[in-house]
């Protein structure tokens, strides 16, 4: 079986951003280095990178976007597509592994492949993980892990379990992060070696997700308890428990009820959705026995949300495509890669689905070769698309628009800008300077400036 450690530099956090560069280096068991993976990608005639992206990644968009071996985003997505899947034709399941990558290198990738016309799934022949889970469950049940070093540099009453921290605190390295995703995946594998070496972790049989002995049922009201890190280390504890019933369950994937959340009065918000790959859940090693008061909150909570189940438990969202890219289905994803490695758009008309013609238009705003005769009507498109993703008016919010404090729209042009000259204003360090300055000119010099950089500014932040 092989190992396949990747990480990706992007844009922005939101998924409608893009990658900038990447790597993907394949080992074997023993983290021997097999093959690598890794390049740039020219930045979209569609994106505005985030200052706060380009501050952490340390990318000169300026010189990024000049550098000949930048491919486009198509043809990088292409060469990784290749690359993983010819990893996945051998009798083993090759597992796909980063570190805090299920939340967002994931999905991230899924996004990028799928506007490209690319299945992101590779026909279920590969597994995927993420480090993050089994530092986790090391800093919740092992006395070895050096919790007291994982210090949030900002707080340092709080755990900390970022990458950087982590491989700090076990001698890993001392050297800060460099964000730039190579350098990345070779301190990932470096500290997989250490965890492997100190601590006795398998990459290859780790399971994410420690789920009570077979047979349990859902809506039986059997309490369960389980553990996490306790980030508060003031509190001189290692971990936190609490109690969890059942709710609902397939071969992928479960609903649980968070009775500790649920007793606090959280509502819905207490059932969590596990998902093999994307979750992690620990077991509790203490013995506990049956609580009455427990028990009860389980029959409570399941008889509050007895009409919820697996099928349902996701409602529709509203938010922009490229920001919930789960929407498409296989013959979506199918028909856009007919019509874009193929030029045939019969499938995808036949369709009829709004999103993946918003995908497709999309591609074609973004590759489109100025002089193919179609000039004025592609400045047309652009400007609609940049009003509506700077202007303000793109909804990123995947969730129910609830928190108040939380602007549910892509950020305007405006404020990006805003950001760019307070960022200049606050700081002395030359290369932060630099990297604002190139990523100013780029905005200034980009598509999306000149055909609504005037109407752009106008709307204020």
């Amino acid at each position: 079986m092989s190992l396949i450690f990747f990480d990706l530099e992007t844009s922005s956090r939101l998924f409608m951003g893009q990658i900038l560069n990447y790597s993907f280096i394949e080992t074997d068991d023993s983290l021997n280095i097999l093959d690598e993976l890794s390049g740039k990608i020219r930045v979209s005639r569609l994106e505005l990178p985030d200052p706060g992206a380009i501050i952490t990644n340390r990318i000169n968009l300026l010189m990024h976007n000049e550098d000949p071996h930048a491919l486009s985003e198509p043809e990088s997505m292409r060469l990784i597509t290749e690359f993983i899947s010819k990893k996945c034709s051998g009798p083993l399941k090759p597992r796909l592994l980063g570190y805090n990558s299920s939340k967002f290198d994931i999905p991230f990738l899924r996004t990028s492949l799928i506007r490209n016309g690319i299945n992101p799934y590779f026909g279920g022949k590969i597994v995927y993980e993420d480090l993050l889970f089994v530092v986790r469950k090391l800093a919740t049940l092992s006395q070895d892990f050096p919790l007291h070093l994982c210090r949030n540099p900002l707080d340092n009453s709080k755990l900390s379990l970022k990458l950087e921290t982590v491989s700090s605190a076990l001698n890993v390295s001392k050297n800060p992060q460099t964000h730039e995703s190579r350098d990345d995946v070779l301190l990932t594998i470096d500290l997989a070696r250490n965890l492997e070496t100190n601590f006795g972790v398998s990459l290859q049989s780790f399971n994410a997700i420690e789920t009570p002995p077979s047979g349990m049922l859902p809506r039986s009201a059997e309490v369960f308890y389980f553990v996490e890190p306790e980030y508060d280390l003031g509190l001189q504890r290692r971990s936190c428990s609490y109690p969890a019933t059942l709710l609902d369950s397939n071969s992928r994937s479960s609903l649980w009820i968070d009775l500790r959340r649920y007793a606090q009065g959280a509502g819905r918000k207490s059932i969590r959705w596990i998902n093999k790959g994307s979750s992690c859940m620990y077991l509790s090693p203490e013995i506990h026995l049956h609580n009455p008061e427990h028990a009860e909150l389980a029959k409570t909570a399941l008889d509050e949300f007895s009409k919820i189940n697996l099928a349902n438990f996701f409602r529709p969202t509203e938010c922009d495509i490229e920001q919930h890219i789960y929407r498409l289905d296989f013959d979506a994803i199918a028909a856009l890669n007919e019509a874009i490695w193929s030029g045939n758009t019969a499938a995808l008309k036949a369709l009829e689905n709004k999103d993946a013609s918003v995908i497709f238009l999309r591609y074609r705003l973004a590759n489109y070769v100025y002089g193919s005769g179609f000039d004025t009507k592609l400045d047309s498109l652009l400007r609609d698309y940049s009003l509506y993703r700077y202007g303000g008016h793109a909804l990123v919010l995947k969730g129910e628009l609830e928190q108040t404090d939380v602007n549910p729209f892509h950020p305007r042009l405006s404020l990006f800008l805003h950001e760019i000259e307070e960022r200049l204003t606050n700081t002395k360090d030359e290369k932060d300077i630099e990297l604002l300055e190139a990523l100013k000119g780029f905005y200034f010099k980009s598509d999306i400036f000149r055909v609504a950089g005037e109407a752009l500014l106008g709307l204020g932040s």
